[in-house]
């Protein structure tokens, strides 16, 4: 698949901002720029959900009509995600038993199978996995229904997934609003971190990629772009109502749907883009190794926790510290261990790309 320059700097946005919303964990007082610059991981998650939601329709759209496209697709994203994430389950039960990480009431038989947040909280343990759930499901679920659709009902995987992404971006509204008032949960781990409220997300991405591959819709692309203004709906809310989302059904509800649909426009604000060979090389160089920073950068705050509380380290330090040894096992983890499950993925899975 050709490397659009505009999606390495949204992927790269999206992690530049999980690692900024993560961050303030490791400084040991309140900084002026978490409160000035009330955004972070939120948006970042967000924005790769819609991203990868993006990506994945159009490998499914571009390879409509081949033999197997549905196994070979599910094969090569497993190879693509699951190794890293099994790795990094690991690492954090040996940090576990060095009292670095917490296991509490966490059971590890849902993590092997990608349940820990389905429709509950995740665990203690290697709480920043939900993600990795959520993908895990999407790329179960989303893809086996169109497949599904398009055999049996619409005979067509363009119509199939434009139908697909409509029902699960309307039941996602609408399911995450009937949970929220019938048993009031908290905004991070109650709705945020629940995979079957978070299908919609991915949904807005896949619905994007359709309205983008329609050459009789693409002309009106541009006006499609304002809404990119959408996705500064959370910072905006903390600014002038507070952060207190625990209360606010807004915040449980609509907030999320803006922030996909302001993604969604952030993706195409600038697709035709083409960067200077620097930065796209610094761009592309962030995005590839994106998804081992989301799993290296956790553990690292939690070990450097672990250290401070012996040393005596100031802010300053701590993030240099944190930020550098971040970046150098991912390079390695990408380099060394995902490359390797890549070359078996595009040996003997080549058919889709």
């Amino acid at each position: 698949m050709k490397r659009i320059d505009w999606l390495d700097f949204c992927r790269s946005l999206a992690i530049i901002l999980v690692l900024y919303g993560h961050s303030e964990l490791l400084v040991c007082c309140d900084v002026k720029i978490y409160k000035l610059i009330p955004i972070g991981g939120f948006i970042g998650v967000q924005l790769f959900f819609v991203l990868s939601g993006f990506l994945i329709a159009r490998i499914i759209l571009e390879n409509e009509g081949k033999d197997k496209w549905l196994l070979n697709f599910l094969i090569r994203r497993w190879l693509r995600t699951v190794p890293n994430y099994f790795l990094f389950l690991i690492a954090n039960l040996f940090l576990c038993a060095l009292y670095i990480r917490e296991i509490g009431n966490s059971d590890i038989r849902l993590y092997i199978v990608f349940l820990q947040n389905l429709i509950w909280h995740i665990g203690e343990f290697y709480p920043e996995s939900w993600t990795l759930a959520d993908e895990e499901l999407f790329y179960l679920i989303i893809p086996i229904l169109i497949y599904l659709t398009a055999k049996l009902l619409i005979k067509s995987i363009y119509k199939s997934t434009v139908t697909i992404s409509f029902i699960l971006i309307i039941f996602g509204a609408i399911a995450r609003e009937f949970y929220v008032i019938y048993n009031d949960p908290l905004f991070d781990e109650g709705v945020r971190k629940v995979a079957l409220l978070q299908m919609d997300s991915f949904a807005y991405g896949v619905l994007l990629q359709c309205i983008f591959s329609s050459e009789i819709i693409k002309k009106y692309i541009k006006y499609l772009r304002l809404i990119s203004i959408l996705i500064l709906t959370q910072p905006l809310y903390s600014i002038f109502f507070g952060e207190d989302y625990n209360h606010s059904f807004f915040a449980k509800t609509y907030l999320f749907s803006l922030t996909n649909i302001g993604a969604a426009g952030l993706l195409i604000l600038g697709y035709e883009i083409s960067f200077s060979s620097y930065i796209r090389k610094f761009f592309g160089h962030i995005s590839r190794i994106s998804y081992s920073i989301y799993l290296v950068n956790l553990p690292i705050i939690y070990i450097l926790i672990y250290i401070r509380a012996n040393n005596k380290l100031n802010n300053i330090i701590i993030i240099l510290l944190y930020i550098f040894i971040t970046y150098i096992i991912s390079l390695l983890v990408c380099n060394y261990f995902e490359r390797f499950f890549l070359k078996i993925r595009d040996k003997y899975c080549h058919d889709i790309h």
